[in-house]
């Protein structure tokens, strides 16, 4: 039996069951989920690079074969044999490389925030000073733009992940906490996308959870989002360049079927996301990707599954990136 085929019927169960049971589960952590005991940082690659893309880099995604990463107005595509370190300042679709501007239809807006790759299209979270957030969808093999559809109820999204089993679509004002800014999902028809129109309607919202169930807050910045392959577990990532406390930010692992904290990132250990926000480095995390690179190889990153942009904010427009690398087990 495949993952997917059994992490849909895990799902199926789930949704299925009595709501005494469902509050049962939630109160006991023990169902059989595919979360991970074990996380392991592989180390930088690139590491504290310039690379003619990373001024101002927000997000990255994956397709089967292909990189996705956003600057804040610009969205870059690159094969997955392409080594990330080399020096890109220009789109070159002789060798894979393809870059997309903010377009004219989303005039007033100027930040791309951390992206999702789903079924051959790219979501993508986009702000403007005083402009209602949305989501904008791009075509993953060209990156020419299909549509939009405004987030009503946010004033913010810095991020978006689409839960690979129910194709449901997660993302969040600029925190998380208990009471009035949870995490927002809203569904899509696939077929009405595919025909050039995005229409999301609200489904739903979820909390997130201590591993007592407590609901938990996030601090601001929300960076990124991605659901693991099997759909069952919610990585977020949080933080900010200044003003921020390093301990309450990183990397997060979330069951996605009850909200609870599997683990969290420190500064240093075996999940270990070092940054240090403030002078006078002004380290930001910024988006996260889930692709299974063990099966998968890419020039000079030492497979895992996890990978997170962490970006050195300068102010001469020479941003510099670091992508941290994990394996989970």
């Amino acid at each position: 039996m495949t993952r997917l085929i059994r992490s849909l019927m895990l799902r199926l169960l789930f949704l299925s069951m009595p709501l005494g049971t469902l509050s049962w589960i939630v109160a006991n952590p023990t169902i059989a989920n595919a979360q991970p005991n074990r996380i392991d940082y592989l180390g930088n690659f690139p590491k504290h690079r310039q690379s003619g893309w990373s001024e101002k880099l927000q997000g990255v995604a994956n397709s089967e074969n292909y990189w996705f990463f956003t600057q804040v107005n610009r969205l870059w595509k690159f094969p997955v044999s392409h080594d990330l370190n080399d020096k890109v300042n220009a789109p070159n679709p002789s060798k894979g490389i393809l870059m997309s501007k903010i377009p004219s239809a989303l005039q007033g807006y100027d930040h791309f925030g951390d992206l999702d790759h789903y079924r051959g299209y790219l979501f993508i979270p986009v702000e403007g000073k005083g402009k209602t957030p949305r989501i904008a969808v791009f075509k993953a093999s060209s990156l020419d733009y299909v549509d939009s559809y405004p987030l009503d109820n946010q004033r913010q999204a810095g991020w978006v992940a689409i839960d690979p089993i129910s194709g449901l679509l997660y993302t969040s004002n600029n925190h998380i906490d208990q009471d009035n800014n949870p995490i927002f999902i809203y569904k899509f028809d696939l077929e009405q996308l595919r025909q050039g129109d995005l229409k999301l309607s609200r489904h739903s919202n979820f909390y997130l959870r201590d591993e007592q169930g407590n609901k938990i807050a996030l601090k601001p910045y929300l960076q990124g989002g991605v659901f693991s392959s099997d759909g069952q577990t919610l990585y977020l990532v949080n933080g900010k360049a200044k003003d921020f406390d390093a301990k309450d930010g990183g990397i997060w692992a979330f069951n996605a079927n009850n909200g609870r904290k599997v683990m969290k990132s420190g500064q240093d250990g075996e999940f270990r996301f070092e940054f240090h926000p403030g002078a006078s480095k002004y380290e930001e995390p910024e988006g996260i990707t889930y692709w299974d690179l063990d099966r998968k190889k890419a020039p000079r990153i030492q497979g895992g599954q996890v990978h997170v942009i962490l970006l050195d904010n300068d102010w001469t427009n020479s941003d510099e990136f670091y992508f941290k690398h994990y394996r989970v087990h």
